[in-house]
């Protein structure tokens, strides 16, 4: 079943997790404020809009965000990133 990012995900969220991710990665931000920016993400852009966000630390640094529906936890984006910030297909 395709993933549909159209319906549900607004685009800013790709733009904040991309930003955070990449400054993260190059000492622009301490991991405190990471987690603290991706919980306002959460609870500002994806909760009112019925989406829950999980977020894996992989194997070589990696790390993997998957937007849910709340209700149904259907998957309606899933975004990687390498250790050095870059986004990885996924």
């Amino acid at each position: 079943m395709p993933i549909s990012t159209a319906e549900t995900v607004p685009p800013l969220v790709r733009i904040i997790l991309t930003q955070a991710i990449r400054r993260r990665a190059n000492g622009g931000i301490t991991p405190r404020t990471f987690a603290a920016q991706i919980l306002r993400l959460e609870k500002e852009e994806l909760n009112p809009k019925g989406l829950d966000l999980v977020s894996r630390e992989l194997s070589g640094g990696r790390t993997r965000f998957i937007i849910k529906e709340a209700t149904s936890g259907a998957v309606r984006d899933i975004l990687e990133f390498a250790a050095d910030g870059s986004i990885e297909p996924v």
